[in-house]
């Protein structure tokens, strides 16, 4: 959804892989230190240094704009939605032995809307 909301608000494509690569290496940096930012940026450098997955779902959103700008219904996003485009996205972590715990979202709604 983040691609196809940037597209909705003017955002050009390019600007959205630089955000997400960024807010992917300040996230590194803050949970794994410096080392870790660095060699994600040289490996994804190619990719504005986020996961090549996660920029596939970028662009995928994006696409799916630029074919449905008007709004989408949800049997259009599962239409849309093939296990082709799901497998050029990044895998999903390893799941610890224990259940999975409620996230915090830090986001008020409308957040990115203003």
């Amino acid at each position: 959804m983040y691609g196809y909301l940037s597209a909705a608000r003017g955002v050009p494509q390019w600007t959205s892989w630089l955000a997400g690569g960024g807010l992917e290496t300040k996230d590194l940096w803050a949970q794994e230190g410096f080392d870790s930012a660095l060699e994600n940026i040289q490996a994804n450098g190619s990719s504005w240094w986020d996961n090549p997955g996660d920029k596939a779902a970028v662009d995928f959103g994006y696409d799916l704009y630029d074919k449905y700008p008007d709004g989408m219904t949800v049997t259009n996003f599962k239409n849309e939605l093939s296990v082709d485009v799901l497998d050029t996205f990044q895998s999903p972590p390893m799941l610890p032995e224990t259940p999975p715990r409620e996230q915090r979202n830090v986001y008020p709604p409308g957040k990115f809307l203003n």
